[in-house]
């Protein structure tokens, strides 16, 4: 298992969280069911966690390039726009 840092800004806020997965597209589905309902709401969260494994399909975490272990995707919710960054922290 990997640990991942999850770094979101949504609406003026910044907000970051840790856990662990095996992979990155792993990684983005459990902190999606582990998102603090604070940052984005309980029924955008609902939306979220149902949309989130179509959407990674297309819309899957992009590697950084030139940087190792980071990757970047974007997600409009029905609150807002966030840009979520997840970062490989160590293995």
């Amino acid at each position: 298992m990997n640990l991942y840092t999850f770094i979101m800004d949504f609406r003026g806020g910044t907000y970051i969280d840790q856990l662990t997965a095996p992979n990155e597209n792993e990684a983005v589905l459990k902190w999606a069911k582990q998102l603090n309902v604070r940052y984005i709401g309980t029924k955008t969260k609902q939306l979220f966690i149902k949309e989130l494994p179509e959407r990674l399909k297309e819309f899957a975490p992009k590697p950084i390039d030139e940087i190792k272990n980071v990757w970047c995707f974007t997600y409009q919710f029905k609150t807002g726009y966030g840009i979520i960054n997840i970062i490989k922290t160590s293995n």
